[in-house]
């Protein structure tokens, strides 16, 4: 648990907030970020030099992002990216590479002016070097996730890492028990895949497309289609969904940092069977994961169709006269973590948690929410408000975000509900 302190006399110097940044700058976690590096310090020299008031998307895009005079931040989210890049990384820095770190730099969520803050931080161990190969581990595991259609893996790592903050250890219990047994489901929606191929490709396997001029013209305006070339299209479920590729990327980095084994499949090769008496996470929503409505069914709010939204919504099942029965918001999207007892004789002691979401951008930044311990104290804080002390047994909590171009902008509470204390 980190105590920042309040009073004045607790204020970092000038001296003290450029040493904290350097730090940042000069660690593993941002290693060759480059363009974060300079992000960073740019923020940071501008607040410490009594500027960061003035500090806003259009002056960074321009004056560190190399974007032109006059450009238009309504149609270049690359500021916004970036800046949810960085937060991710400082987080990575002060949970793995430097929790002990005395002064800490944040980067508020809708503000570009960064904040100092002195801390009072759990004494660990100091923490063993960080190979540069543990850290690119998030890289090279997209390319791990490619292959998660064909065959089984498990992804375990020797490394040492400082303790989990006691609110992530409750929250995820009984997953990070030494012998918890662990399985990671990733959904694999089935698919139509567009490719070229020349004439002759056409087979059972190459189908021709419809004969539509607007998916010829939609797929040149993105890809090359040399001469002699036509659209084929052939069908499979071998790929999984962006936002739960990130969602894996993030609770398996929590795993491994808690030093379990786990085990990571495609949900079509495993059996309801195969899920009985064992923790399992699930990453996908109903429509093309079958344990996720399995799980989902039973519980509060729901995942479905609706036509206000024209896609994917959270809805209420037995919606109040306070509730809508479906959340809908023009520039919102919502994330669904739902935790519930897993099946079998061992139900009690296992759980079954499903992260999903109403598209890509939703169900990462679910995960977000689910591996942060701000966000957990914040919700155990609500918990407690009901009279519910304890992390309850089953729970959902519906989760907010902005997006742009598959990616969240933010991560925000909207609302829970325990279903079992």
């Amino acid at each position: 648990m980190i105590a920042v302190s309040r009073n004045n006399e607790s204020i970092p110097t000038m001296e003290e907030k450029r040493a904290a940044v350097d730090e940042i700058v000069s660690s593993q976690t941002l290693g060759r970020s480059d363009q974060l590096k300079a992000f960073l310090h740019f923020v940071c020299e501008s607040e410490i030099n009594g500027s960061g008031a003035e500090l806003n998307e259009y002056l960074i895009g321009v004056q560190v992002l190399g974007r032109p005079e006059g450009y238009s931040t309504s149609d270049d989210a690359t500021v916004r990216t970036r800046a949810h890049a960085l937060r991710r990384k400082l987080l990575d820095y002060y949970l793995l590479e430097n929790p002990n770190a005395e002064i800490r730099v944040e980067l508020p969520k809708g503000s570009y002016c960064p904040s100092f803050a002195r801390t009072e931080p759990t004494h660990f161990p100091p923490p063993a070097a960080v190979p540069p190969a543990r850290l690119r581990r998030v890289g090279l595991a997209l390319a791990t996730a490619a292959l998660i259609s064909s065959a089984a893996f498990y992804i375990g790592y020797r490394t040492a890492s400082p303790p989990l903050p006691q609110v992530l250890t409750d929250a995820w219990a009984p997953f990070l028990a030494s012998d918890s047994n662990v399985l990671v489901c990733v959904a694999t929606p089935f698919h139509l895949l567009i490719r070229p191929g020349p004439p002759e490709a056409e087979s059972n396997l190459y189908r021709p497309i419809p004969d539509s001029p607007e998916i010829t013209a939609w797929y040149k305006e993105r890809q090359q289609l040399l001469p002699g070339q036509k659209l084929f299209m052939n069908f499979g479920h071998n790929s999984p969904m962006y936002g739960d590729v990130a969602a894996l990327l993030i609770t398996s980095r929590l795993l491994d940092q808690a030093r379990v084994p786990f085990e990571v499949l495609p949900e079509r090769v495993v059996t309801p069977f195969e899920m009985r008496n064992r923790n399992v996470l699930v990453l996908g929503r109903p429509e093309y994961s079958r344990a996720a409505k399995l799980v989902l069914d039973k519980a509060w709010f729901g995942l479905s169709y609706n036509r206000l939204n024209d896609g994917i919504s959270v809805w209420y099942p037995n919606p109040t006269p306070d509730q809508p029965s479906f959340l809908h918001h023009s520039k919102q999207r919502y994330g669904l973590i739902t935790v519930m007892p897993s099946d079998g004789e061992n139900g009690e002691r296992y759980r079954t948690i499903v992260i999903s979401g109403t598209n890509s951008a939703a169900a990462h930044a679910a995960a977000e929410f689910l591996a942060s311990p701000t966000h957990l104290q914040r919700l155990k804080e609500r918990f407690r408000a009901e009279g519910v002390t304890n992390w309850p047994k089953a729970w959902q909590v519906v989760v907010q975000s902005g997006s742009e171009q598959m990616l969240p902008l933010d991560v925000a509470y909207h609302s829970h509900r325990i279903i079992a204390p």
